[in-house]
């Protein structure tokens, strides 16, 4: 509960990007006003979310950079959790906190994921190891 307690409101104007493109995510962010757009490397306009919504919660739990973009719509608040906040939540309360992500994550691509394994062509090998071709 002391982590959670660090969260901060930062505030984004219309037409900036909540998470540089090309970078890991430095906050949890939680919208809280204003809407987004969710954009491709090459652009295009996937989908859009409101308020409630969570995102770069894939780049804090990979500290990867995120392929997508999310661009202010209009202007758009955020309760922010520091990367340094979320690493500590994992370490502190690895169960609750990564399930969380994770139930994020998959929410937004369970879609995606099913269209993948469709494509594939499971086959068991020796030891009960999947491999796809």
């Amino acid at each position: 509960e002391k982590e959670l307690e660090k969260a901060e409101m930062l505030k984004f104007e219309a037409g900036s990007f909540a998470i540089p493109p090309q970078s890991r995510a430095k906050h949890l962010l939680l919208l809280l006003e204003g809407d987004l757009a969710v954009e491709m490397q090459n652009g295009a306009e996937t989908s859009r979310i409101s308020p409630g919504n969570v995102i770069g919660e894939l780049s804090i739990l990979t500290d990867k950079a995120s392929y997508i973009y999310y661009r202010c719509i209009s202007k758009c608040v955020f309760a922010a959790l520091s990367r340094e906040v979320c690493i500590r939540l994992l370490e502190e309360c690895p169960r609750t906190f990564t399930l969380t992500l994770l139930h994020l994550i998959v929410g937004r691509t369970a879609s995606w994921l099913h269209r993948v394994d469709a494509c594939l062509d499971w086959l068991t090998v020796e030891g009960s190891s999947c491999l796809y071709r």
